[in-house]
């Protein structure tokens, strides 16, 4: 978009040359929806499959790079683009939540298309990053579509996606080896790993492949799996689903104890949260947090008490919170009350609640300890995106942030000094 009104704002010493373009075709398609009469005269281009529609997009991306060919700013504007956009690149390191002499890294050199994935290792006040996928060195349609490192960073399930279908294939590597498994797992567009803290399985969630579905519902009935390590995918199972609703997503994911698993019900503006324990000594029985389907909800547990992110009632969402012996929602209390802008994030992090807002486009976040007591909040970070990271049993608080004005940067949180450092 950039590059396109740069070349609208420039002197205009050239001319297109060449017969008119054919007018796109246009169908007569009205809906009724809710009583008004909308009308889609180009649903037929939504069929990205459809030979006529391939055919369309070559016609338009011709005609485009002959246009933009005579462009004679055109080269000036594409070498100034390069020397901005290319340069190395890290992303915020990821601390490992069982071990903290390990953190997984993103990294993208100047000259490369795609980033790559590395270790940091801590050893006698030294870091090193060792390098795990590069998949600059694979087939140049082929990407990381995801990376879900174990809690000690001793394996990790990727992704991998081409051509950007997003119809990402799971497999499981050694961190500490590099060797890659014969792990299989069940469906298509496979994601949403979480791993035991054992490291015997992980859950994880996909769509149904063609032959699993009634003719044409491989994007419905999605589902969330589990699969245990060095096993194949006859062996996965089905940890929830739903046969009376197709449109529904599934996930799983666990509390950082590893003891508890929350698996999930979605749709676009409503959730549904079960919890039960995975530790067998540990007699939790599943349990249905939300029965109704009327709202957004987030839940984590910290310390035998739940938090519950949810916009019922409170349209900017809010927190509440219940004890793990009285968890259903006829016991929540208010922790966090809703405010006059959005609540964004709920983040448990070092011992401290932090609640991400926006002010005025500036980012603010605000502090609350155990009692929901406001302890301050983060507010100089001027106006642009600011993201918070870290674990509730690691002492790192980090903010990563970008503007328009300035190229992203990481902030490390000093609780003691209320301070942000480099």
């Amino acid at each position: 978009m950039l590059y396109l009104f740069i070349l609208s704002c420039a002197p205009k010493k050239w001319s297109h040359r060449g017969p008119l373009p054919e007018l796109t075709k246009r169908e007569d398609i009205v809906e009724d929806i809710h009583g008004i009469q909308i009308s889609d005269p180009y649903r037929w281009l939504e069929d990205g499959n459809s030979q006529e529609v391939k055919a369309w997009v070559d016609v338009q991306n011709l005609r485009f790079e002959e246009y933009i060919e005579n462009v004679p700013q055109r080269k000036h504007l594409y070498d100034r683009l390069e020397e901005l956009w290319r340069y190395d690149d890290e992303d915020v390191p990821r601390a490992c939540l069982l071990d903290s002499t390990r953190a997984i890294v993103w990294k993208k050199k100047a000259n490369e298309e795609k980033w790559s994935v590395f270790i940091r290792e801590r050893q006698d006040q030294e870091e090193r990053d060792r390098l795990l996928l590069n998949p600059n060195t694979w087939n140049k349609n082929t990407a990381i579509s995801n990376f879900y490192p174990s809690p000690d960073c001793r394996f990790a399930v990727y992704g991998t996606s081409n051509g950007g279908d997003e119809d990402s294939v799971l497999k499981v590597m050694s961190i500490d080896t590099l060797e890659v498994y014969q792990d299989t797992m069940k469906g298509r567009t496979q994601g949403s790993v979480a791993w035991k803290h054992d490291n015997s399985g992980f859950y994880y969630s996909a769509w149904p492949t063609q032959d699993e579905v009634p003719q044409g519902e491989q994007d419905y009935h999605h589902r969330g799996y589990y699969h245990q390590l060095g096993t194949g995918k006859e062996e996965d199972y089905i940890v929830i689903q739903d046969e009376l609703v197709k449109e529904h997503f599934h996930g799983s994911y666990l509390d950082e104890t590893g003891r508890f698993l929350f698996t999930i019900r979605s749709s676009f503006n409503a959730t549904q949260v079960w919890m039960e324990s995975i530790d067998p000594s540990i007699p939790y029985e599943r349990t249905l947090l939300t029965p109704n389907m009327d709202a957004q909800y987030l839940i984590d547990l910290i310390d035998e008490q739940l938090y519950i992110t949810t916009n019922l009632e409170a349209d900017n969402y809010r927190v509440m919170t219940a004890s793990l012996e009285k968890p259903t929602q006829e016991h929540w209390k208010e922790f966090i009350p809703e405010q006059d802008t959005v609540l964004n994030r709920f983040s448990p992090i070092a011992g401290t609640f932090y609640a991400s807002y926006y002010s005025q486009g500036a980012p603010l976040i605000k502090r609350y300890n155990n009692s929901g007591e406001h302890l301050g909040s983060i507010s100089n970070l001027g106006i642009g995106t600011a993201h918070i990271y870290g674990h509730w049993t690691l002492p790192d608080v980090v903010i990563s942030f970008s503007s328009f004005m300035h190229p992203q940067k990481y902030l490390h949180y000093n609780k003691k000094d209320d301070r942000l450092h480099l």
